[in-house]
């Protein structure tokens, strides 16, 4: 689960992403994501906005401090017969949507942030995308073209992304695992001689003599 301002972020394969208050377990607000698309990974909280990625290649921001009130389901059901039969021009939408954006691939890893307004996005098959993260449009993709084990992750301006083949630095073996970056270094996990930590650190910057 995320845990942010109080509450427990969890998401399942019912597709449904569930807020509970962290103290007492009670359940605040749920989103549902529709049917057959399974909320994949851990949901990213930064701000008032809950990101996260569903199977089918979809993208999600929704405002998660909401809560639940009675009957809600019901009457979304009732709005959405309403629309789907023409009485209304406008179908519902959900309590704490707001934006959804269609990419490439499945989607099987959750988002991570880049420099507080953009999300990197993953897809097993080589496709990363990058998306405002304040409203959902599509900023760049890029086929890195080697399939890719786990989601991204961001060092401030920086995303980071391991593939089958290693990386743009080409270690001795497949990354293992997501990377960290800390203390100036890049910490990698590899399957080299059974298992190895790789430290990646930046080259120093020549003086002006050339040195």
């Amino acid at each position: 689960p995320a845990l942010v301002g109080g509450k427990a972020i969890v998401t399942a394969n019912d597709a449904k992403v569930q807020i509970l208050d962290a103290a007492t377990g009670r359940l605040r607000m749920y989103y549902d994501a529709g049917r057959g698309r399974w909320a994949r990974g851990a949901a990213l909280a930064a701000g008032d906005r809950l990101h996260f990625s569903s199977s089918g290649g979809r993208v999600w921001g929704i405002d998660y401090r909401g809560h639940r009130y009675p009957l809600e389901r019901a009457i979304i059901y009732i709005r959405t017969v309403l629309w789907v039969w023409g009485f209304t021009q406008q179908g519902p939408e959900q309590q704490g949507y707001v934006w959804s954006t269609q990419t490439e691939g499945e989607q099987p890893y959750p988002p991570a942030l880049a420099d507080g307004d953009t999300l990197v996005v993953a897809d097993a098959i080589g496709i990363i995308t990058g998306l405002d993260a304040a409203g959902g449009s599509v900023r760049w993709e890029r086929d890195v073209e080697a399939d890719i084990p786990f989601g991204a992750t961001t060092a401030g301006p920086i995303a980071l992304v391991g593939t089958e083949r290693g990386w743009e630095v080409m270690l001795d073996g497949a990354v293992t695992a997501a990377p960290i970056a800390a203390g100036g270094l890049l910490l990698a996990a590899t399957d080299a001689g059974g298992g190895a930590l790789v430290a990646l650190a930046a080259p120093e910057t020549p003086t002006k003599s050339g040195n």
